[in-house]
């Protein structure tokens, strides 16, 4: 969870998320979901199967508030599943994008510079209910489009091996265990 109230940061979250989470358990696949969607299916497969293991898995699919279907094909926003190799071998989303926009798409350049095959399970198993919550304005959006045209320039240096963030509280629970972070830049 990001800690201070400015504008979100997708791929910071993701990638500092997954360094703290590796430094208290062991685990071979991860599930990148994002927090308005909740699931109303419980045959989505959430777990790390065989199916993983040859490509990364677009859950984020049958959303209701786009009608249960995918809006462009190379979309692969929402929910995510893929081994814990394949998202180092990205080195994880971009930490460059601030506010709504583009982030997923860059990551769907990284899969294909690194010839990742993805694949979209079928809006019939994967449902979502969008939540309603306070939505921050695409801003940026020119810088986010340049960004997008430079993912697979940036890739082996934007991600994993270059995020920046304070870890401000970790709490474990039962069911979750919570990481507040801090991913301004000034951290």
């Amino acid at each position: 969870e990001q800690a201070d109230g400015g504008l979100f940061n997708k791929g910071k979250l993701f990638n500092s998320g997954f360094i703290e989470a590796s430094k208290l358990f062991r685990f071979g696949c991860v599930v990148l979901q994002d927090t308005d969607l909740v699931p109303v299916n419980d045959l989505i497969p959430y777990g790390c199967d065989e199916e993983t293991s040859k490509h990364v898995i677009h859950l984020g699919v049958g959303l209701d508030d786009r009608n249960y279907e995918l809006r462009y094909p190379k979309l692969i926003g929402g929910v995510l599943k893929m081994t814990t190799g394949q998202f180092v071998s990205v080195n994880g989303f971009s930490n460059e994008y601030w506010g709504w926009g583009q982030e997923d798409d860059d990551m769907e350049k990284r899969l294909r510079q690194r010839n990742i095959d993805y694949i979209h399970i079928s809006p019939a198993i994967a449902r979502y209910a969008s939540m309603p919550h306070e939505q921050q304005e695409r801003v940026r959006r020119s810088e986010h489009l340049r960004l997008l045209k430079t993912a697979h320039l940036r890739m082996h240096t934007d991600g994993l091996n270059s995020v920046k963030y304070k870890l401000i509280h970790l709490e474990e629970s039962t069911l979750f265990t919570l990481i507040l972070v801090d991913v301004r830049d000034n951290v």
